[in-house]
């Protein structure tokens, strides 16, 4: 089932997802469109936030939600090149899972400046997430800034 974003209402509806280092490279060219996660928010996003974890743990772009959507692995798995992810590597992160959501956005924005993990925590109530984290609009507000 896809939920569309309505991007007319861009306020205080942005959450963080993870990824691990390896990721980097692809979200820094701006490879990422579409990526799967086991968990997404209960209402949809506007905007994703990428943190890429140890050993960088930088908040590095952003990008506007298109839709999440709830896929049958076996569908996941006819996407995982549009994901830039083998198949091998999504059946393991799936770990038999039956379904999975994918979450596609636009473009990556880069921050101009990477925010760190220690800058995040002395200007936000940041940690690191398993899975994903709610900001509020104040919090993309100082992310902003702070990436300027």
């Amino acid at each position: 089932m896809i939920h569309p974003i309505d991007q007319s209402a861009m306020g205080g509806s942005a959450v963080v997802y993870s990824f691990k280092a390896k990721w980097d490279g692809l979200i820094r060219k701006g490879s990422i469109n579409l990526f799967f996660r086991k968990n997404a928010p209960s209402t949809d996003p506007h905007r994703v936030y990428f943190y890429v974890g140890a050993p960088i743990k930088e908040i590095v772009g952003w990008a506007v939600v298109n839709d999440i959507e709830a896929v049958s692995s076996e569908e996941a798995f006819d996407m995982a090149d549009l994901g830039s992810i083998k198949i091998d590597e999504l059946r393991l992160y799936l770990a038999g899972r039956s379904s999975v959501n994918v979450i596609r956005t636009g473009n990556i924005k880069l921050l101009n400046k990477p925010v760190g993990l220690e800058v995040a925590q002395q200007n936000l109530v940041f940690h690191p997430p398993q899975s994903f984290c709610r900001l509020t609009e104040d919090d993309e507000n100082t992310i902003q800034e702070l990436g300027r």
